[in-house]
């Protein structure tokens, strides 16, 4: 991997992805992690991130899982990629440690209507290690059985409100928390994300086959207002560009 912008150092190292990718000290911050091929599309035609991924992606997708607080998904995105609990691999511990980081990273669901079984794999992880985001018009059987297997939070009414489940995660010491979609939740996260990291991978994928992945685009088709992002950093590897957008409204 070479850094290409803001300036040229080739070879990075993990030290230099660490400081590429480093967390700001103090405050709220949601990062936004995501792939996407050149003509825009999220997902593989088995409606998955992983075919228009990369191992130089994998690698910073790995390093920005185990520097944040909190992993913020979709409910759609954790049942198609089959999420677990997010294990912190030995190599990372010690980091975590010195950085003031508990040693768990939980997975925040984020369902407007508790519609994720509670037998999902990403619930089988010890205690704090997931938590589920709702709406309070959620059905009170499914928040019942969810709350049998982790804890649950409602922020929002007919649908989860983004800004209040930040403050949510904040109270409860979450305060750099990564999101890595999918498309619908970063759409509706986009009025209050600080950062867009965006691999393209070089891939034009087209129109999509009949009842396989959504039509391309990696907002998932939502209506969003424009905004004006700024440029961060840019990595080539393996044909990819792994590129950081600053989001945030300044």
């Amino acid at each position: 991997m070479d850094l290409i912008y803001p300036h040229h150092r080739p070879n990075l190292t993990r030290e230099d992805l660490l400081e590429v990718y480093a967390w700001p000290e103090e405050g709220s911050y949601l990062r936004a992690n995501m792939a996407a091929s050149i003509d825009g599309s999220a997902r593989d035609d088995d409606g998955r991130s992983e075919g228009i991924s990369s191992p130089a992606d994998k690698d910073v997708f790995k390093l920005l899982r185990h520097t944040a607080d909190a992993v913020v998904v979709g409910a759609g995105t954790v049942t198609a990629e089959n999420y677990g609990p997010m294990p912190v691999r030995e190599e990372w511990q010690s980091w975590r440690a010195a950085n003031d980081r508990s040693p768990l990273v939980p997975v925040v669901v984020v369902t407007n209507h508790a519609s994720i079984s509670p037998e999902a794999r990403v619930f089988s992880g010890p205690p704090g290690s997931s938590l589920v985001a709702t709406a309070g018009s959620a059905d009170p059987e499914r928040l019942q059985a969810l709350r049998q297997v982790t804890e649950v939070i409602v922020v929002g009414d007919d649908e989860v409100d983004v800004p209040t489940l930040r403050s949510a995660l904040t109270e409860r010491g979450l305060s750099r928390l990564l999101t890595e979609g999918g498309p619908h939740f970063l759409a509706s996260a986009l009025p209050i994300l600080d950062e867009l990291c965006l691999t393209t991978s070089p891939l034009i994928l087209g129109a999509p086959v009949e009842g396989a992945r959504p039509a391309p685009d990696l907002l998932g088709g939502m209506e969003v207002a424009s905004r004006k992002a700024t440029l961060k950093s840019v990595i080539a590897a393996d044909d990819s560009l792994l590129v950081v957008w600053n989001t945030a409204d300044r």
